[in-house]
């Protein structure tokens, strides 16, 4: 969803209200997980930070018009209470335990996908491309035959077909989920969201691997 919201953005400009509702339902909706005992709090909350600042950093860098008021209305001071997301993403990374893999497969995912926090800056590639690669490595638990996801479209499913548009402003800017056989499925909605949990992530990501 937000990918491909970040692609269309600026021909399409949707109404805040729209985009804002639609996000916040997918958020909603992936509490289900922890509901049914998929995952525990801990884990769910940790995956929802990631996928929040990942959501309003593509927000804030696209070209929507109206990414003002997304400034003032953040899912990362929303729901953590921080503006400082770009940073903390990686003390949290760094702080994930072994036992933890499907929370840094969502954590993985949102930086193959496009997050970079404060690795912004001019000369910052290496360093992201690094620790991308090293929680790869850990992931795959080797380090042969890692593809590259930067140019990948992860999950092709969440994305609609080409004669599919998003609606202008007086339409609906409505998708639903398509699991994330993995990330943000169900990929239901990529990455967007560990609906994005497990079921959704491992499914998309075992297949894509086994495609490379």
């Amino acid at each position: 969803y937000v990918a491909y919201f970040k692609q269309n953005a600026a021909t399409r400009q949707p109404p805040f209200e729209q985009v804002k509702g639609d996000i916040q339902r997918l958020l909603s909706e992936s509490e289900a997980y922890v509901k049914k005992g998929a995952f525990s709090q801990e884990d769910y909350d940790q995956a929802r930070f990631m996928v929040c600042a990942w959501v309003d950093e593509a927000i804030l860098s696209s070209s929507w018009s109206q990414k003002g008021s997304w400034q003032r209305e953040q899912l990362q001071r929303l729901y953590y209470n921080t503006t400082d997301a770009g940073e903390e993403v990686f003390e949290r990374l760094n702080a994930l335990g072994f036992h933890q893999q499907d929370v840094r497969e969502v954590f993985y995912l949102c930086l193959a996908l496009g997050f970079k926090g404060r690795f912004i800056h001019q000369g910052d590639e290496f360093l992201l491309e690094q620790l991308k690669l090293s929680n790869l490595k850990f992931l795959m638990g080797s380090s042969v035959g890692i593809p590259s996801l930067d140019r990948a479209e992860l999950f092709p499913e969440a994305y609609p077909a080409h004669s599919v548009e998003i609606a202008p402003q007086r339409s609906k800017f409505r998708f639903s989920l398509v699991t994330i056989s993995a990330l943000v499925g169900p990929l239901v909605l990529i990455g967007v969201l560990y609906l994005i949990y497990h079921f959704t992530l491992n499914g998309i990501a075992d297949n894509f691997f086994r495609a490379g």
